[in-house]
């Protein structure tokens, strides 16, 4: 715990139709965000606000997947651990999962053997069978109807096979290049072998300028 002095907190309720109920608590320590401010804003970028992950991983899948109309689950496979993401069109939840160091992490950055893969797969599938269960029973949530993937560990081609085969549900890397225009000068293919990096920047810069994105601000006052 911390003095309440000592870190920058917000809160966002996670029932968008609702208004109310249930939310999400985001806290960082001011002895980590001050430092960065000072580095950006020491090369003349003005910081105007920071974002939780999570929350630009939902603003990317929503922009991507507008008419989204069922239950679906976004995993953010990261080096240091996977975010899962329940979300409806009105709703959302979300569970992070410290799945991600050591030979996992290496797995998935095409460092490690197969078997390194294999194991993560086999560990990640029982916590999300849990975390849906968990969230069908707290909130009646709805079985998700798609799985889609983002984040680094989505470039990997064995990675979305074999989630493919383990989970019941039908499995996508999340496209999230198409929602967006790119300039006349810019490398295409570049960035798309890039994409699952640009996931959370592109919904964070969604949350910014688009209307209707749950949006928590953990900048400094």
């Amino acid at each position: 715990p911390y003095a309440l002095a000592e870190v920058a907190w917000a809160s966002v309720v996670l029932d968008q139709s609702k208004g109310q109920g249930a939310a999400l608590l985001a806290a960082a320590k001011l002895e980590l965000l001050d430092p960065l401010c000072a580095a950006a804003e020491s090369v003349g970028w003005e910081v105007s606000a920071i974002l939780p992950a999570p929350l630009a991983t939902l603003a990317a899948f929503r922009r991507a997947q507008p008419s989204q109309s069922e239950s679906a689950l976004v995993l953010h496979l990261g080096a240091d651990g996977t975010t899962l993401l329940l979300v409806e069109p009105s709703r959302f939840t979300l569970r992070r999962l410290a799945l991600g160091d050591g030979e996992i992490a290496e797995s998935i950055e095409g460092a490690a053997p197969v078997a390194g893969l294999i194991d993560y797969v086999h560990k990640l599938r029982p916590e999300i069978t849990r975390s849906l269960l968990h969230f069908q029973r707290q909130n009646n949530w709805a079985k998700p109807a798609r799985v889609y993937l983002t984040g680094p560990g989505a470039a990997r081609a064995e990675l979305v096979a074999a989630l493919a085969a383990e989970l019941p549900q039908p499995v996508e890397r999340l496209t999230e290049l198409g929602v967006v225009k790119l300039a006349a000068d810019c490398d295409s293919a570049a960035m798309t072998s890039s994409a699952r990096w640009l996931t959370d920047r592109l919904g964070a810069a969604a949350a910014q300028l688009f209307l209707g994105h749950p949006t928590i601000n953990l900048l400094p006052p």
